[in-house]
């Protein structure tokens, strides 16, 4: 097993490779200096361009270290040029099997700083598969993370190929940093000197587990034989079905939509057909309209350069029917849209207000919704200007998120409609109003749920979803520089209810055959239908619904 030391210092022997020499304390490691490579920036294209040889030294480790001074209350430049330019370079994963860990000091840091140092390599290491181990600002704190467990049983054992293997597919857990000293244990077990001797009991055992392993990749080799077989006759059943077809040509029977239920009371409607006249026919088929005079339109503004935010040429005419105006929230994690003046420019080089007026509600502060029945929050904050409208337009794109596991309706009138102090309160289930940063996974879901039904409850019901499957990649619309989407244009679907919308929406990227691994992956390791199970406990949407197609 081997390590390797990442060090994005141009001060090859200060503070932070003393804190890798404190984290790795009587483990053999190689040591990367960044400033020793040349690598440009991302959209740079140079022949003497050294990334390759760094991104093969990372593939080579099992266990990858990353440190990096504080500059500009940010990672330093070096770590992070070096994660930008793996957009487009390295796929979804393909670390899987790795443990990365995250070395950050600086001169009396504030706590905010560290979070989100934290959050972006918690991310970059879901990102391509690597089980995230901690964090480390000071030598203490290295050496306790160095020293782990002292727990025999605390053993993973084993090549990176197999424990890769051993992980595909299972949830992962979004780790505390009380598991922090566990985790170092298990991901340096083995790595010291090489003059240590395997005992002939040791060796036994190793042999034992790899016949063990065999039978395992022979039994696999055999259900994926029998699946095979079974594949023509899948496929006839599925004809003979109830099936909608997607944009992408692919017939789905309803029966593998999980929550399907023809004698559900709730109708969400679909159509594969992804064009203008189809929003406005899938607008229509809901029966209903929203009333009042003010319509706002609620979605996404999309971050820049290149994020999926929905095409304003596809949703214009249905915007123009409904006499809307588009309104969005800033951000609170930063980006070009988290500033008014800044987002205002988003809105315009996007697009879109070229097909209707545009508001940023949250410009002028917010306002209090109250919610009832929750178990994380008392109030949800959202735009100041919330209440001027009678009712509201939910356009969504239904995605990935790097954080929620996906993003849909709830996501879209929650964290969306939340002002930047309604978001850091949604982020950590109530505990900040100034950060973001922080907060437990289930809590956050849980949060999103509780502030949607603040919403809905606040408009009465006057409130109405579309959500468009495109572009379905495992990134939100709040990431300037997306994964490429694996999987082809599903459709859109219409609902009166945000939870029921988003059911219909996860079982079809479930039931699809498609490229879908990496979307349900993200939302598995976010443990993300729990918003929908929260939501469903306090009376926002409905676990059942009849899916019908308008194509037919």
């Amino acid at each position: 097993m081997s390590i390797l030391f990442i060090n994005g210092s141009p001060n090859k022997n200060g503070n932070t490779a003393a804190l890798a020499a404190a984290l790795l304390k009587g483990k053999e490691y190689e040591t990367l200096n960044l400033t020793e490579y040349r690598i440009g920036s991302y959209g740079q294209a140079f022949e003497d361009d050294q990334l390759d040889q760094v991104i093969a030294k990372m593939k080579e480790a099992d266990v990858i270290v990353v440190g990096s001074p504080l500059y500009w209350h940010n990672i330093c430049g070096s770590v992070r040029n070096v994660l930008d330019r793996f957009y487009g370079l390295v796929g979804n994963g393909e670390f899987s099997g790795r443990t990365l860990y995250f070395l950050f000091q600086g001169a009396s840091p504030e706590k905010w700083m560290l979070e989100a140092g934290e959050y972006t390599m918690k991310r970059f290491a879901a990102l391509y598969g690597m089980e995230y181990g901690g964090m480390a600002t000071n030598r203490g704190e290295a050496d306790k993370l160095g020293k782990g467990s002292k727990d025999p049983q605390v053993r993973t054992g084993g090549s990176r190929e197999k424990r890769g293997r051993e992980t595909t597919g299972m949830k992962n857990k979004i780790i505390s940093r009380g598991m922090a000293a566990l985790l170092i244990s298990v991901s340096l077990a083995g790595c010291g000197s090489q003059a240590q001797n395997r005992s002939s009991s040791q060796t036994g055992a190793a042999q034992a587990e790899s016949v063990k392993e065999t039978e395992a990749i022979s039994a696999e080799e055999t259900a994926l034989k029998e699946e095979t077989e079974t594949a023509a006759e899948e496929s006839t059943q599925a004809a003979a079905e109830k099936s909608v077809r997607t944009n992408g040509g692919e017939m789905l029977p309803l029966s593998a939509l999980e929550h399907q239920d023809e004698n559900g009371a709730a109708v969400v409607y679909f159509t594969s057909d992804i064009s203008p006249q189809a929003m406005i026919e899938v607008y229509r088929a809901l029966g209903t309209e929203l009333a009042g005079d003010k319509i706002a339109v609620k979605l996404s503004t999309g971050e820049p350069p290149a994020s999926n935010y929905l095409d304003p040429a596809l949703i214009a005419d249905l915007v123009h029917q409904v006499n809307g105006t588009i309104v969005e929230n800033n951000t609170a994690y930063g980006g070009q849209r988290s500033g008014t003046a800044m987002h205002y420019q988003v809105a315009k080089d996007h697009g879109f207000t070229e097909i209707a007026d545009f508001v940023v509600m949250d410009e002028d502060g917010s306002v209090s919704l109250p919610v009832e029945g929750g178990t994380r929050l008392t109030e949800n904050l959202v735009g100041a200007h919330f209440p001027e409208y009678d009712g509201y337009l939910v356009l969504s794109h239904f995605k990935g998120h790097a954080m929620a596991g996906f993003g849909g309706a709830i996501k879209n009138i929650s964290i969306g409609l939340g002002s930047q102090e309604g978001k850091c309160l949604i982020h950590t289930a109530g505990a900040s109003h100034t950060s973001p940063w922080g907060g437990e996974q289930d809590p956050f879901t849980e949060s999103m749920a509780e502030a949607g039904k603040s919403v809905v409850d606040a408009l009465d019901g006057n409130i109405l979803y579309i959500s468009v499957m495109n572009r379905l990649s495992v990134d939100c619309d709040c990431n300037g520089n997306p994964a490429k989407p694996d999987i082809h244009n599903l459709g859109v679907l219409a609902y009166t209810d945000p939870g029921g919308l988003d059911r219909g929406c996860v079982d079809l990227v479930y039931a699809s055959k498609d490229d879908t691994g990496s979307l349900i992956e993200r939302m598995e390791s976010r443990n993300a239908v729990h918003v929908l199970e929260h939501g469903e406990e306090i009376g926002l949407g409905s676990r059942t619904y009849e899916l019908v197609s308008i194509d037919d």
